[in-house]
């Protein structure tokens, strides 16, 4: 052998070991090779508990779980991907160190040993993992509770839908059902309430459970005195008098059956205070469709748990607002349901324990049919797909948003949008089925078309605050006007904006100057009212005020 080979071997030799140290470096990147080079494993949970694991530290389910997680990725397959129903769903993320280095892996364990999977997170490879794995890991039921849906704690709600949520506060016991039929306990110092908050009872001492018992008792004291002790069914005799405050203890049983894949009990504390139910009033019992109507209602103090529904629907959720000692909110019939039948709408509105029907009559408006003279080139330019979605984009949020947390509107809406006498002038009224002449394009009519000449001053029709100023290309000059309570007016089709976004207008200020602009024949203005992004027809509001609901 000579020299330059002798040399060459030797300088070799010399790197093997730092080649050596790249490589496992570099394998345990994305796995330890041998178990024994685990040093630390850190588990979390989906209820969100976490573990943390170190080698040698004596613990029992530090050895053993470090070794089920080396041994899951030997023993798993490959797939090509999560099954559907468990994308996107939660999982237990599990860290491993060895050598400096750190691995994650997210584990998508389910009831069924058989349905189990991991994905590796540095390679975003994804393995199904052998049942028999899986089994090991699930019946280590310290760690592997979350995996069982019937595992949690039952709630119980207080006040009814709305209410208070509480979850077990002084003890509890809970079992639930593994793969295999048999019973585990859950460890249920970690889901146990410290604190007894505050639950107003109003109309009623309304409990629910979002598991229901067989069996309730219940503790109620005020004070020293004892006021209640007794099974749930008892509850009508419940003396609460003139009694404001008091203190309730709630105990819960869920029996052990055949069918049944849990048991256990609980028991939960919280503050009682009884306050006034609250009542809801209607401002007037009949209305046109395309108009709307103010439903009143004392004694909320968060009027976002009040819940409402309509029968037939409406489509619509109104949203209430607080002023004062009430909430208002103001309630839009779509124009669309006209068909030439009157209609009866039964309202429902629940708060904290408190149930309350009312009717609403609708009387069916026929809306008549106008044509449009709009030349087909203004039309192609300004009421294009790619103009129309411009609008939205900018103006469908307005509806959504209010800059007001008060009424600002007051007495009638102002008819003479362009002076004295405007009412004469008006050539497309609200609710119609308009026809462009040119193209044959349909479509309904949101608001009120005046015809004017361009400069006229364009006033408001009640005070407010400007919440859009500015140019879009089917509108032209737009000015978006939000009176409150989601109640916002409309004035299109202007030369020019005289206000900005964040002024505050009376009734009458001028607003801006009529024009030619954004998608409307020569001489033409258009205004209108919407309650939300629902449009209502102004002219009921012209000659009479809004009909607010008489609190009694």
């Amino acid at each position: 052998m000579n020299n330059k080979v002798l040399t060459a071997i030797l300088i070799l030799a010399l790197f093997i070991p730092t080649f050596v140290a790249i490589g496992y470096y570099s394998s345990s990147k994305t796995g330890p090779n041998n178990k024994n080079d685990v040093q630390e494993l850190t588990l979390k949970d989906t209820d969100g508990a976490e573990w943390h694991f170190a080698a040698g530290d004596g613990n029992a389910d530090s050895d053993a779980l470090i070794e089920l997680f080396f041994d899951i990725p030997e023993d798993a397959m490959k797939v090509d991907a999560l099954p559907e129903a468990l994308m996107n769903g939660s999982f237990y993320l599990v860290t491993v160190k060895s050598f400096g280095a750190e691995q994650a892996y997210q584990y998508y364990f389910t009831p069924s040993p058989s349905e189990a999977y991991y994905v590796n997170g540095t390679t975003g490879d994804t393995f199904k993992i052998l049942s028999a794995d899986a089994e090991k890991f699930l019946k280590m039921t310290k760690y592997s509770a979350s995996v069982f849906p019937d595992r949690a704690l039952p709630t119980l709600l207080v006040g009814g839908e709305g209410g208070t949520v509480l979850s077990p506060s002084s003890s509890a016991e809970w079992y639930y059902t593994l793969f295999d039929g048999t019973q585990a306990a859950i460890d249920v110092s970690r889901f146990l309430a410290s604190d007894s908050p505050v639950c107003e009872i109003s109309g009623g001492f309304d409990i629910s459970f979002s598991s229901s018992p067989d069996y309730v008792s219940l503790v109620i004291t005020a004070g020293d005195e004892t006021l209640f002790d007794g099974p749930l069914e008892n509850m009508s005799k419940l003396p609460l008098g003139e009694v404001k405050d008091f203190k309730a203890t709630v105990n819960a049983e869920w029996y052990k059956k055949d069918d049944r894949s849990f048991f256990g009990k609980a028991s939960y504390t919280f503050d009682g205070r009884v306050v006034e139910p609250a009542a809801f009033y209607l401002g007037q019992p009949e209305i046109n469709n395309g108009s709307f109507v103010v439903i009143g209602g004392k004694n909320v103090d968060d009027p976002s748990k009040i819940t409402f529904a309509s029968e037939p629907s409406i489509n619509y959720t109104p949203t209430f607002y607080k002023e004062g000692e009430y909430v208002y909110a103001l309630v839009p019939i779509r124009f669309e349901l006209e068909d030439g039948t009157d209609r009866t709408f039964k309202f429902t509105l629940s708060y904290r324990g408190v149930t309350q029907e009312m009717t609403l009559n609708v009387k069916s408006y026929t809306y008549n049919a106008s044509s449009l003279d709009i030349t087909k080139a203004v039309e192609d330019l300004t009421y294009s797909e790619t103009a129309r979605g411009e609008a939205e984009a900018a103006l469908l949020p307005l509806t959504k948003n209010e800059e007001l947390d008060t009424h600002a509107f007051s007495g009638t809406f102002l008819e003479d949008i362009i002076g004295p006498g405007s009412s004469d002038v008006i050539t497309a009224g609200f609710g119609r089925y308009m026809t462009v002449t040119a193209s044959g394009t349909q479509f309904r009519h949101t608001g009120v078309d005046y015809y004017v000449a361009k400069g006229t001053e364009v006033k408001a029709m009640n005070a407010g605050k400007v919440v859009y100023s500015g140019f879009l290309t089917t509108t032209g000059y737009i000015v978006v006007v939000d009176h409150g309570w989601g109640l916002k007016s409309w004035y299109m089709h202007l030369s020019e904006c005289s206000v900005d976004v964040g002024d505050t207008v009376n009734k009458g200020d001028v607003v801006g100057l009529a024009g030619e602009s954004g998608f409307a024949p020569p001489m033409r203005i258009h205004t209108g009212l919407t309650v939300g992004d629902i449009p209502v027809c102004v002219y009921d509001f012209w000659n009479s005020e809004i009909k607010m609901p008489v609190m009694e």
